[in-house]
């Protein structure tokens, strides 16, 4: 019995150790992510847990990031309300992407968050931004179309 628990904490270790930690998305984290990935394809992925089409489209994502490996694909959970951290993990790990660049809105007033990503975005989700070398995003409103996305790839992750 003793080996039998001592191989599920190794095994739960093991896949913790795995996964990437969420990254708090706050004041002035939109300016950093871009100048970390400058000169390089980007995709920036928003999503929810507050939204079920999210919840639906992330082991797509899953799929399309494991083809990739070779872009850099990052998701934001940027719900409208405070959501708690480990849901955000769960679902991530769930959806196959625990092991992907994942942030997670902070703070208790996301307006200027979502200000600081554009101007223009009113909080929809889901929401995914393209983001070629030159700095240029192309943006997808919606639960996203990734033979949409893979089209965008083959033209701008060479």
């Amino acid at each position: 019995m003793r080996a039998v628990v001592t191989l599920a904490v190794l095994w739960v270790a093991a896949g913790s150790a795995a996964a990437q930690d969420v990254k708090p998305f706050a004041k002035g984290s939109w300016a950093a992510l871009r100048q970390s990935h400058q000169g390089k394809p980007l995709i920036v992925h928003f999503w929810g847990i507050t939204c079920p089409p999210c919840l639906g489209e992330l082991p797509r994502w899953s799929e399309l990031v494991a083809e990739r490996r070779d872009v850099r694909v990052i998701f934001v959970a940027a719900d409208p309300v405070p959501v708690d951290r480990g849901r955000v993990e769960r679902t991530l790990a769930d959806a196959g992407l625990g092991e992907s660049e994942n942030w997670m809105f902070q703070g208790e007033f996301f307006d200027p968050l979502r200000y600081e990503v554009s101007p223009d975005w009113g909080g929809e989700l889901p929401l995914t931004l393209l983001i070629d070398k030159a700095g240029t995003i192309t943006t997808i409103a919606g639960v996203t179309d990734l033979s949409v996305v893979r089209e965008w790839l083959a033209a701008h992750a060479r």
